[in-house]
């Protein structure tokens, strides 16, 4: 006679299997990009090492290149922000033209000139310069014309003069020194963040 099966929950008396891992195939990818580092509580991304270290040197030449810029803007900037002014007359204005020919195509380019007159401690000089560098163009003729009547109309200009050397003067006081300065700090700023990345990397 079989005896009754017993009631209950049955037990399983299998031996738990350990899982195992398949090997990955390895290819030319170096193991080192292949690691995950498992993420924190709160975390949404991870970046690798080797890719900070690979920003980190992209920046800084690009950094040095700004800084190096800044630089040669502030050693090239005219000293004009040092000097005086006074009060100058225009005496006269004219129109300069230049024909550039590149192929088939030309281009005309406008230099508006005047002439200017002045005094320091009584004596008079007369000029002709705008500008400490170069000499304003325009590719426009109304453009031009428009800044030769503007002299035309406003005889009474401020001329900005050297005090070693009142003859050298100027009626436009462009200076790039502080755009050099800007630049030149963002360089810095900028080199600074490439190695506070690459040493993050390391």
């Amino acid at each position: 006679m079989t005896p009754p099966a017993e009631s209950g929950p049955q037990q399983d008396l299998r031996e738990d299997s350990r899982e195992q891992s398949e090997p990955v195939a390895r290819g030319w990818w170096p193991d080192c990009f292949s690691r995950k580092k498992p993420r924190r509580k709160g975390m949404k991304a991870y970046v690798h090492p080797y890719l900070m270290l690979a920003f980190g040197l992209l920046i800084l030449p690009l950094g040095f290149t700004f800084h190096k810029l800044g630089r040669h803007m502030v050693k090239r900037s005219p000293p004009v922000r040092h000097w005086k002014k006074t009060t100058g007359e225009i005496t006269k204005t004219w129109m300069v033209y230049k024909i550039s020919y590149r192929g088939d195509s030309q281009t005309r380019y406008y230099f508006p000139r005047v002439s200017y007159t002045y005094r320091v401690d009584g004596r008079k000089y007369r000029s002709e310069r705008i500008r400490y560098y170069g000499v304003p163009y325009f590719k426009s003729l109304t453009k031009a014309e428009d800044t030769l009547r503007n002299y035309a109309e406003n005889p009474g200009v401020t001329v900005h003069y050297d005090p070693s050397n009142p003859a050298l003067a100027v009626l436009q006081k462009r200076s790039f020194a502080r755009v050099g300065w800007v630049i030149r700090i963002g360089g810095m700023g900028v080199m600074g963040l490439g190695v506070i990345i690459f040493l993050t990397g390391i």
